[in-house]
């Protein structure tokens, strides 16, 4: 009786968080067409979550009932648990929706991405992906280039901001950013590709395939098979290359005869049917999370303290030896919220595991902290979108850097991560690096030609797209306007 109430919960939950989707995506994007020309920005927000409902709530809710709850009965969670994860997500997905809305509904401002070449953005793109390659070499010790050592203090940021760019440049094609830029897109592309497969990490590889494909179908639909039939050869080898991948995670190994040996003996070795793998690997989102709440119960709880210990990251270690780890409860690397809920759940304190910032933000402060840091989120990513678009083309890039790409890839933020953000906001490293070349760019500004089939919706009348893309506004021709925006950041 439990297992069939706890699969009852799990379908009406799985169905509220696609109908709440699909409804504020309708409704918000109405509201930020009566201040903007377009609506990529909700688009991308809306398209992520609904992507992460699909996978790590609708597909684990058949995946579990078809499989009877194997993988939940091997580690002892109750379905009963699974249903408490799912119920206290829609709560909290909701209470998301309901802030952005509102924030959508009282803003007076425009919230459209700005489409414009300029040879300026077209240079930062240029030195955003010649440091991320040479990071990527660096660190891979493929080859040694010793300025990188140099430079540590950016590599943070400019790793995370030229993986999505490469990927962003080559959705779109040549037709923003030019042949050249787009060349090298494309070879950082390959090298990011190449090493992504030989680090054994999936995420690396999934999730630029809707990054891509996403791009492709809002900026250049004209690209868009060709990004779609890339996207699935690149599926095909993920899923062909899985137990040789798995293999190089856990031995470290670049032998390529061990690796295909490792290919050929999954297939022989009674691991883990297709159905069985996707249960488990897309079900362990909600099946750690039941860790959270278990903790609570026997009464141990993080309260503010993952929050605090962020606050201390940009102190160099060298004058605080003792730092604490930021997004940890006592300090330690492994008392950090992803390895305490593995801890709860297997006994295995050392492996992270993914988890519901829903969970994680109970585990704090109870249903004070469920709410509270359910607002926050939304409110940050609104702002973000109303800092970023300041970027034209590079707002995407900078956006999809607050969800955590290739990790998270979570709208709805972890809380402690946000604080982390703060302290390395692309805006701030383009306000010490570019102040006087991003004065220049707002100055000078070359419009792209208007295509009505592209990203803009019909309907539109050309004084608004003209405004948009053209800067009209007289108070923004001001250098100083600028000047003063920045320092306000």
């Amino acid at each position: 009786m439990e297992d069939f109430l706890s699969a009852v919960v799990l379908i009406a939950s799985s169905t509220v968080l696609i109908f709440m989707n699909v409804f504020f995506w309708n409704v918000c994007s109405k509201l930020v067409l009566k201040t903007s020309s377009n609506t990529f920005f909700a688009d991308l927000l809306f398209s992520l979550f609904c992507l992460r409902i699909i996978l790590y709530y609708v597909l684990p809710t058949i995946t579990h009932l078809l499989l009877n709850w194997k993988n939940q009965n091997i580690d002892r969670v109750l379905p009963s648990e699974i249903s408490t994860v799912y119920m206290v997500e829609v709560f909290s997905h909701f209470i998301y929706y309901i802030t952005f809305y509102i924030l959508c509904k009282r803003n007076k401002k425009d919230l459209s991405l700005i489409i414009r070449v300029d040879k300026t953005l077209k240079k930062i793109m240029l030195g955003i992906l010649l440091l991320y390659v040479c990071f990527l070499l660096n660190n891979t010790q493929i080859i040694s280039l010793s300025f990188c050592d140099s430079l540590w203090m950016f590599e943070p940021l400019i790793s995370v901001i030229g993986s999505v760019a490469c990927f962003f440049i080559v959705a779109i094609g040549s037709r923003y950013w030019g042949n050249t830029l787009f060349v090298i897109a494309c070879l950082v592309t390959l090298v990011y590709l190449l090493i992504g497969f030989a680090s054994g990490i999936r995420g690396k590889l999934f999730w630029p395939v809707f990054w891509v494909l996403f791009c492709a179908y809002s900026l250049n639909r004209s690209n868009l098979k060709r990004m779609l039939l890339i996207s699935v050869i690149l599926l095909g080898a993920l899923g062909l290359f899985q137990g040789g991948m798995t293999f190089i995670r856990s031995n470290k190994s670049l032998d390529i005869i061990e690796i295909i040996q490792s290919i050929n003996n999954s297939k022989n070795d009674g691991e883990r049917s297709l159905l069985d793998e996707i249960d488990f690997r897309f079900g362990a989102l909600t099946h750690y999370s039941t860790g959270f709440y278990r903790m609570v119960d026997r009464g141990y709880m993080a309260g503010w303290n993952p929050i605090l210990n962020s606050l201390y990251s940009p102190i160099p270690r060298s004058l605080m030896e003792d730092k604490p780890v930021p997004c940890s409860v006592d300090g330690d690397l492994y008392s950090m919220g992803m390895y305490k809920t593995q801890a709860e759940i297997t006994h295995i304190d050392t492996n992270m595991v993914e988890f519901s910032t829903a969970a994680h933000a109970y585990w704090e402060l109870h249903i004070f902290g469920l709410i509270l840091f359910s607002i926050i989120p939304a409110i940050y990513v609104f702002l973000s979108i109303k800092l970023f678009r300041q970027f034209a083309l590079l707002a995407p890039c900078f956006l999809m850097v607050v969800f955590k790409p290739w990790g998270y890839n979570d709208p709805k933020i972890w809380v402690s991560e946000i604080f982390l953000q703060f302290e390395n906001r692309p805006m701030r490293s383009g306000k010490r690096l570019l102040p006087c070349a991003w004065n220049r760019y707002c100055r000078k500004v070359t419009p792209m030609k208007w295509n009505a089939g592209s990203l803009y919706k019909d309907g539109h009348r050309w004084s608004r797209i003209k405004r948009e893309m053209c800067f009209y506004a007289p108070e923004r021709m001001n250098p100083a306007f600028w000047s003063r925006s920045l320092l306000r950041i």
